[in-house]
C-alpha cells in the first residue's frame, strides 16, 4: 500500500487530487492519503446544500462550502479532524464494503490503544458506542475511493451551529 500526506488543507484541492488520481493514474498497489483540512462544510453528491448548512454562518465565519462526488451526509471538516482517502482498483475491492477499506484504520486505532475501535452501521467507526468517523465512497470504472474523517479534536461548537 502507498501512502501520501497531502500538503494543502484546502479541501477543494483535496478533493481535486482525488479525483485526479481516480481518473488519471493506474496503481499496482492501493494508495491512500492523508490530510488536514481548513474549516469547510462538505455535502454529498446528492444533497440539498440549502437544506443542510446554516448559510449565514457560513458567511460569518468564512468557511468553505464545497459538494464531493461521493454520496453521504454533510461533513465539517477542521483541522482536528484527520481525513483520509483509499483509492483502489475494484479487482480488489466492493462497492460499499467500508468495513474492509476501514480496516486498516481500525488495526492502527487497536495498536495505539484504542482497543474498543470498530465499524459500525454501513459506513461508521465507533469508541465506545460513540461515533468518530463517517465515510462515503464513489465509483469510476474500475476505480473505487473510499474517503472518510477521524475526529481527532474537532471543534464541537461549530459542528452543532
Amino acid at each position: 500500500m502507498f501512502y501520501y500526506v497531502m500538503p494543502s488543507d484546502d479541501i477543494r484541492r483535496n478533493l481535486a487530487t482525488e479525483e485526479y488520481l481516480m481518473y488519471n493514474r493506474e496503481f499496482d498497489e492501493p494508495l491512500v492519503l492523508f490530510y488536514y483540512e481548513k474549516p469547510s462544510i462538505i455535502v454529498g453528491h446528492n444533497q440539498n446544500t440549502q437544506e443542510e448548512v446554516n448559510q449565514k454562518y457560513i458567511d460569518d465565519n468564512k468557511i468553505v462550502v464545497t459538494r464531493r462526488r461521493s454520496g453521504g451526509g454533510a461533513v465539517y471538516h477542521d483541522l482536528g479532524n484527520l481525513c483520509f482517502s483509499f483509492v483502489l482498483d475494484t479487482k480488489s475491492a466492493e462497492f460499499g464494503d467500508f468495513k474492509t477499506f476501514v480496516a486498516p484504520i481500525i488495526t492502527a486505532l487497536h495498536e495505539m490503544g484504542a482497543t474498543t475501535a470498530e465499524v459500525s452501521g454501513r459506513n461508521d467507526m465507533i469508541v465506545d458506542g460513540k461515533k468518530f468517523s463517517g465515510s462515503a465512497m464513489f465509483k469510476h470504472g474500475s476505480k473505487i475511493y473510499a474517503h472518510g474523517t477521524l475526529m481527532l479534536d474537532v471543534d464541537l461548537d461549530v459542528v452543532t451551529k
